[in-house]
């Protein structure tokens, strides 16, 4: 169970730094999201490390998850980047447990810069393992893949970005479209405010989950943030969960 340990491990993060120029245009700067995962890769010799922990009880289990996950960030190019993932899953219901999830690793590529208000254009894959024992439910019992399209319009203030995309389990057995959209605003120097909206399809039966996901992010330094969201669901079977997070650039 990737929460289904996707909506649990998701997410993501939001930039201390106004990073990714050779991208976006010179006056902007990105703000990355928080409960999905962020469009662009790093700069080219950059990397970064980010902490985060999910809380989350789904939706008609007794049982409540606490993930901490670390990653790790690498800028390769100027347009490709990658990642590496891995959670440590805790369970605590009936039946306490805690052990590996699904670790992951992704890549980025940038197939189109910004220009003015025409926005970038990212493709993104990632891959999870099944690191985790599925009968334990600490991983998802398969190994998934998720391939999708990033768009990023960066202003001076505003960052609009969204992720479209299909994941699927190597064997064919599960399938869904998984959309994400997120408006980040400037509030002051140091300070941001979000709203993100995340949609799971189930294929090929339709069903929805969907969620809302405000957030905040302080930037400490120019290197380092933290980070905050709340995501409610709004749908049947939609879990509500909080994510912390905090990461450091180098």
């Amino acid at each position: 169970m990737r929460i289904r340990l996707l909506w649990l491990l998701g997410p993501v993060a939001v930039s201390a730094t106004s990073a990714h120029t050779e991208v976006l245009e010179p006056d902007s700067s990105y703000i990355e999201s928080i409960a999905f995962e962020e469009v662009l890769p790093e700069e080219p010799g950059a990397w970064a490390l980010r902490l985060s922990a999910a809380l989350e009880r789904p939706a008609g289990e007794e049982d409540t998850f606490v993930v901490p996950k670390l990653q790790a960030f690498f800028g390769i190019t100027e347009r490709l980047g990658a990642e590496i993932e891995a959670p440590l899953v805790m369970r605590f219901g009936p039946d306490d447990d805690v052990g590996l999830g699904d670790v992951g690793a992704g890549a980025k590529f940038v197939i189109v810069k910004q220009s003015g208000r025409v926005p970038a254009v990212v493709g993104l894959l990632e891959v999870h393992a099944p690191s985790g024992d599925a009968d334990r439910m600490l991983g998802a019992g398969s190994t998934e893949i998720e391939g999708a399209i990033g768009i990023v319009l960066a202003l001076p203030s505003v960052v609009l970005q969204g992720t479209f995309g299909y994941a699927t389990t190597v064997s064919g057995s599960e399938a869904r479209l998984v959309d994400n959209v997120s408006v980040a605003v400037r509030l002051t120097r140091r300070f941001y405010g979000l709203a993100e909206v995340l949609v799971e399809t189930e294929l090929p039966s339709g069903e929805l989950r969907v969620a809302t996901g405000p957030g905040v992010k302080y930037a400490v330094t120019s290197e380092m943030f933290v980070a905050a969201c709340i995501v409610l669901g709004v749908a049947d079977e939609t879990s509500h969960r909080a994510i912390v997070q905090v990461q450091h650039g180098f």
